[in-house]
């Protein structure tokens, strides 16, 4: 603000409490502006008055007021929760790692944390409020369509506000959170196949996919091909369901390595999930067979190559496909297999941790299927205790692919290619 907007200035404490009337305000309120020392820029206030003396009462004591929270190591000045969120959001949307990740951190904060604070000011905001905030969203009165959220969703929630809050605390609004007491999480993982039941699950694929190009099967052909591919590239490498959406071709690719005299060609999926970038080792066959399968079945519907900006999993049109879970639970009904022997649904994610179990029963370490998965050991530990316990060696060997195939010509991807 610019002094010329100051009327009838009036200062004192040496030039650190100012008053001062508006010349574009009709009603001649006095207005205060506060200088803290050591700190950088002014606090600017209205005095809501129009004596002078009113006024310059309250600018000193709001000044007082200021420098014992300075002195106490507080917040200076602080900010409405909704006006923090806002500025937030405005740069969390040019550094978030997708789109999707954008928009589930924009609907907690302005749709619940935003709706639950009011007009609370984000320095009163303490370990307490987040408690309240928690059992507020568990009653469901603020959102009646929404059925009543899991313990893991809202730790993802409160890990949303922590990270927001975290932000604020870096600028001086208000005080750090010492203890965070998210939701106790189920720590029961989804369920995942067994070596049978996925022997199972192949078999039926292929009656299923063949049903696809009957009358009765409505010309589902393509996208049971495409559901195909997705679970076996999903079952054989341990994506994420968000990072398999995100894949490109140009984000495939291979690299050679050296078992005694013989050379083995690895295909490398650099992916971008929750915990960053990461690259992801698909040491079997199947995955590459079913990449160059898709390359194929894209290029006969374009006439040409697919663009390697290009989402692997697209519709006819192009477009990344957002999920496939219809189309998967249609499947494990019709072979039987949506429940588990524990009579617990499975979902997309439990591709995931079929993965994980059968890497352990193979004999790859804990540390190179955390890194593969891009996860934590205490994760791998706590979930896969029952792959642990039987795994029958401690040093990753070879692999065996689940799809009994000729393997393809270990040559360069057509995707790698130079122009």
């Amino acid at each position: 603000m610019g002094k010329s907007f100051e009327q009838n200035a009036k200062s004192f404490n040496d030039g650190q409490v100012v008053i001062y009337q508006r010349p574009d305000h009709k009603t001649p309120r006095w207005q205060c502006r506060l200088h803290i020392p050591g700190r950088i820029g002014y606090v600017v206030l209205s005095t809501k008055t129009t004596d002078e003396y009113t006024a310059r009462k309250f600018a000193e004591t709001k000044w007082d007021e200021l420098r014992i929270r300075q002195l106490a190591n507080e917040p200076v000045k602080s900010k409405k929760v909704s006006v923090a969120v806002r500025q937030f959001l405005d740069v969390y949307k040019q550094t978030a790692t997708s789109i999707r990740r954008y928009k589930e951190m924009q609907l907690v904060l302005e749709h619940y944390f935003v709706d639950f604070c009011g007009q609370q000011s984000i320095d009163s905001v303490t370990s307490g409020t987040i408690n309240q905030f928690v059992e507020w969203r568990l009653t469901g009165e603020h959102d009646r369509k929404r059925k009543q959220p899991s313990a893991t969703y809202l730790r993802k929630d409160v890990g949303s506000i922590r990270r927001f809050h975290n932000w604020c605390v870096d600028r001086a609004w208000c005080k750090p959170i010492r203890e965070w007491k998210l939701p106790r999480a189920n720590g029961n993982r989804r369920p995942h196949f067994t070596r049978q039941e996925y022997a199972q699950l192949l078999r039926y694929l292929t009656k299923w996919v063949n049903q696809g190009k009957t009358r009765e099967g409505g010309n589902r052909h393509r996208e049971r091909l495409l559901l195909r591919s997705y679970i076996l590239i999903l079952t054989n490498t341990g994506l994420r369901v968000g990072e398999a959406r995100a894949l490109c071709w140009q984000d495939i690719s291979q690299q050679t390595r050296q078992v005694g005299e013989k050379s083995i060609i690895d295909t490398i999926l650099s992916v971008r999930g929750k915990t960053g970038r990461r690259d992801v080792v698909a040491a079997q066959d199947t995955v590459k067979n079913e990449l160059l399968k898709i390359w194929s079945l894209r290029s006969t519907e374009l006439g040409k190559e697919p663009q390697k900006q290009e989402s692997v999993f697209v519709s006819r049109q192009g477009k990344a496909i957002g999920s496939f879970k219809k189309g998967f639970e249609a499947l494990l009904t019709a072979c039987n297999l949506l429940k588990s022997q524990d009579n617990e649904t499975r979902t997309i994610y439990s591709l995931r941790h079929t993965y994980a179990t059968f890497r352990l029963d193979e004999g790859m370490s804990i540390n190179d299927l955390r890194i593969n998965m891009g996860t934590s050991t205490k994760m791998i530990e706590t979930h896969y205790y029952h792959a642990i316990a039987r795994r029958r060696a401690a040093e990753m060997r070879s692999m065996k692919s689940h799809l009994r195939e000729t393997p393809v010509p270990l040559d360069d991807l057509p995707w790698t290619k130079n122009e």
